[in-house]
């Protein structure tokens, strides 16, 4: 019985051997047989391959799925950091690639099944995995924002703003209820969690913002609205003389070497500029002696209005 027995596990050790030997010919032909396909061969190959896989997974139980599931977990907890990030970029390179040749019809499908894999997803998920989700979403978000370019943050806004649009223009009594409520809660909830610090900024910017608020408000209070022209109204006038009394606060001083007319806050000396300060040339750049005097102001120019 031994000896039997013996014969049988060294039959099946050469058994299996062969059979990695065949498996191994097998898998070298179907890669030289891939390197020479052409691109109608390949998407055909492709296709029968998804279909096949389909087609299993539609057949396969419960059981079956954990186990497949466990496998691809495996053999992904396994895997380099360079090949991860290799394997996630082909991954939504073909995403990408299937997402612009697919139809209006598998566009609508394929949102709604991800929409429904979401949801369960989420209905199933604990709150340290909620915890989790958002804070890797916020963080996402964070670095898309911050490398988007101006543009690109113009054509968000504006479809974002389209859609709510949209949405409120639709929206029912009952909706708007419930967004109105649901709107409020997070506020509280965000109010309820908020430091002293971040307290004390919210608080500083509605005060800055009430006070634009009312400077407005009080803007359009004074408007006159007569048929006057509008400098002869009173917030016109008002402001026209709180100005010149500013401009006439303000020293200003000529400049020895340029000859321009400076305020106090940016001469260096008693005589000279900033600019002409920097400059180290002789002559200097804006000086009379390198012909930069344009001599006196024209006679056309010298009657000038406000």
């Amino acid at each position: 019985m031994e000896m039997l027995k013996n014969q049988t596990e060294k039959k099946n050790f050469i058994n299996e051997d062969e059979r990695r030997a065949r498996l191994d010919k097998k898998n070298e032909r179907a890669r030289a047989k891939r390197r020479t396909e052409t691109e109608e061969e390949k998407r055909k190959r492709l296709e029968k391959r998804n279909e096949k896989d389909r087609a299993r997974r539609r057949e396969e139980s419960t059981q079956d799925k954990k186990i497949r599931l466990g496998k691809r977990k495996l053999i992904y907890s396994e895997e380099s950091p360079p090949k991860r990030v290799t394997r996630l970029e082909d991954k939504s390179a073909l995403q990408r690639k299937h997402i612009l040749n697919e139809t209006a019809v598998q566009r609508v499908s394929r949102l709604a099944y991800v929409s429904t894999l979401q949801k369960k997803r989420r209905a199933a998920e604990s709150s340290e995995e909620r915890a989790v989700r958002l804070e890797h979403d916020n963080t996402f978000k964070k670095k898309q924002l911050e490398s988007e370019s101006t543009e690109q943050r113009t054509a968000r806004l504006e479809h974002i703003s389209k859609i709510q649009k949209k949405r409120l223009d639709t929206e029912s009594a009952e909706q708007r209820a419930a967004r109105l409520e649901h709107v409020n809660a997070l506020q509280k909830k965000r109010l309820e969690r908020e430091s002293s610090e971040e307290r004390a900024l919210r608080l500083q910017q509605m005060r800055v913002f009430r006070k634009k608020r009312e400077a407005v408000q009080n803007m359009v209070q004074s408007y006159d609205d007569s048929t006057a022209p509008l400098l002869q109204q009173t917030f016109a006038r008002t402001r026209m003389m709180k100005f010149h009394e500013e401009l006439s606060s303000i020293d200003f001083n000529i400049c020895s070497v340029c000859l321009e007319t400076f305020s106090g806050a940016k001469m260096t000396k008693s005589t000279i500029c900033q600019r002409c300060c920097r400059d180290k040339k002789d002559p200097k750049l804006y000086s009379t002696n390198n012909n930069m005097d344009p001599g006196e102001v024209p006679i056309e120019l010298q009657v000038s209005t406000q």
